[in-house]
């Protein structure tokens, strides 16, 4: 048992090993020069790097026209939505969204203003910014590995070693656009040139690095900081102090690059919760993406900045930060990118089913695997979705939900035809979607409701209900007129009701068919038995009892009656 163990350990680690192999390269700047002239479209910046990676996993175009949800949900207009297979599974009810995100990553990785600007995601809480964000860093940890600067605290791209003066003519050789090498070297690397290899370039060793989430490799984040704790160094690396009294204080080995540009070079720089930290320490983010530069930690020169930067924080903060002028500069530097929650039902309980199935794990008192009642992610997904609309004179609150989620509703008159969707969207003041419960709300009160679950292990939307209840009331975010429509209106009257009538009512029936099918068939090739010998004028044999017997009249004409045919036409249909 040991060794079969050991031995399918080896062998995981084995592939590990060779996975991690592949691309893998150790040589000097000249032998990276080589590889260039064979193929130069392996120098990328930080912009490019992070949009081959998802475009790589392949992009789905549909016609909105084509299908008929779709047209609907579009309001019959004809647009092509682009879908990323790298997000599929992931993210959903956001396609608008995550092609926004696309198309500011293809501008920015051609060299548009947009390569000069952060990505800033903004929206309610719990609406998947920071999974977003989460993602992107996912994408650059599965691109694969990328040359750099060997022993470079920044991993650095090899093409800063080449001399300003040298540039142009080596991109014509390259046959690179003039200005696609950009950048100068940090101070180490600047001070191991000139005192390591006596300014010869070409000797200069290069290796392949692999970007890293846990190891902070090409992935830097900026935590929320205070006015106490408030350092720059958070962002631009500092002076390791220790190191002074070993070298001397302009000495580039006394620096230490664990600011969040330092290891977000290459690959992304994640501003967590930008707007929580205090403006003089945002400062050096001005230049790091206007001109790709941002100061050194102590009296050293600027060091050049290749990444993509992107912040994100709820809307009430990034108001507070507008209204202050001193952030006028950096505003100004943003792309903002609005994720409100999502109003399609069915997108809903996808994120509800995918929180709570795929990354929890929910058992009962005995061990065994807590079981789900069908339909009580969508009944939890509703009243999420129900609680974002606002109230409409056209149509009452679940007609107003089936219709966000792409269903097919006529109007009840004397000419019927289709609600129109876009009248809805026209009828409210403000855009919906950035109001009402979370997603996370919802998946709290089903891991509360799982959590209590004993014997059979299996909750239903009468448990989810009595803790949907129980939070609402006990929440102190919602005042008491909220509280009772929440309750009230939507949870018992609207939510319940639709899974009374809609839901419940389907699956019992589904559950009378299958448990009576066998039933069903067996009634079924009795009558055809009856039948076949009635239209033969012969006896048939009773399946129950054996014996033989004329065809009964009974039988046959208690199904034909249930299915409405007359005692008239019974011959007919006989035969």
């Amino acid at each position: 048992m040991k060794e079969r163990v050991m031995h399918e350990l080896d062998g995981l680690f084995a592939q590990h090993r060779q996975e991690e192999q592949v691309g893998s390269f150790e040589g000097t700047f000249g032998d990276y020069y080589n590889l260039l002239k064979a193929d130069p479209d392996i120098y990328e910046t930080a912009h490019q790097r992070l949009y081959r990676a998802i475009v790589s996993h392949g992009i789905e175009e549909v016609d909105t026209q084509s299908e008929a949800r779709l047209n609907r949900l579009y309001g019959g207009a004809r647009k092509t939505i682009k879908r990323y297979s790298f997000f599929e599974n992931e993210f959903y009810g956001i396609d608008p969204i995550i092609m926004e995100v696309m198309e500011f990553l293809k501008a920015a990785a051609a060299g548009g203003e947009e390569s000069r600007q952060i990505l800033y995601f903004v929206g309610p809480v719990g609406t998947g910014k920071t999974s977003m964000v989460d993602w992107l860093k996912r994408a650059l940890e599965k691109s694969g590995p990328f040359y750099a600067l060997k022993g470079c605290p920044v991993q650095e791209e090899p093409l800063r070693l080449v001399p300003q003066t040298m540039r142009a003519e080596l991109e014509d050789r390259l046959g690179m656009r003039r200005g696609t090498i950009r950048g100068s070297l940090c101070p180490l690397c600047r001070w191991r040139l000139e005192n390591e290899h006596q300014g010869n370039f070409l000797n200069f060793p290069v290796t392949c690095e692999r970007y890293s989430i846990e190891g902070e490799k090409g992935i830097g984040v900026l935590p929320p900081a205070d006015e106490n704790s408030m350092d720059v160094s958070l962002l631009i690396g500092q002076v390791d102090l220790g190191l002074v009294g070993k070298y001397n204080e302009s000495d580039p080995r006394t620096l230490a690059f664990t600011g969040a540009l330092n290891r977000g070079e290459r690959g992304i720089t994640d501003l967590y919760e930008m707007n929580k930290n205090p403006t003089p320490l945002l400062h050096p983010l001005i230049s790091a993406s206007q001109e790709h530069k941002y100061r050194a930690p102590g009296q050293f020169p600027m060091m050049s900045a290749d990444t993509v930067l992107v912040a994100h924080s709820n809307e009430t903060e990034l108001t507070h930060f507008r209204k202050d002028k001193r952030n006028e500069a950096l505003v100004d530097r943003m792309v903002f990118v609005h994720f409100p929650y999502t109003l399609e039902k069915t997108a809903e309980a996808a994120i509800v089913k995918k929180i709570i199935r795929r990354e929890a794990n929910f058992r009962a008192d005995d061990g065994s695997q807590a079981h789900i009642a069908p339909g009580t992610e969508e009944f939890v997904a509703l009243f999420q979705v129900l609680s974002r609309l606002y109230p409409s004179e056209k149509v009452d609150l679940l007609t107003k939900a089936k219709l966000y989620d792409g269903e097919e509703m006529v109007e009840r008159s004397a000419h019927s035809k289709p609600i129109d969707l876009n009248e809805l969207r026209q009828e409210v003041e403000k855009p919906e979607g950035y109001e009402g419960l979370s997603t996370r709300f919802g998946t709290k009160a089903m891991g509360r409701a799982l959590a209590r679950v004993k014997g059979s292990a299996c909750v239903t939307p009468v448990h989810i209900m009595e803790v949907l209840i129980e939070e609402v009331e006990r929440s102190g975010e919602f005042e008491a007129e909220q509280r009772n429509r929440l309750v009230e209106e939507v949870l018992k009257n609207v939510v319940r009701r639709w899974y009374l009538n809609e839901v419940l009512r389907e699956h019992i029936g589904q559950g009378f068919l299958s448990a009576y099918e066998d039933s069903a068939q067996n009634m079924v090739d009795e009558y055809l038995d009856h039948v076949i010998a009635f239209n033969m004028n012969e006896r048939v044999r009773d399946r129950k009892t054996g014996e033989i017997e004329d065809p009964s009249e009974e039988l046959m004409g208690s199904l034909e009656q249930a299915v409405g045919v007359s005692d008239a036409t019974k011959r007919e249909f006989r035969s």
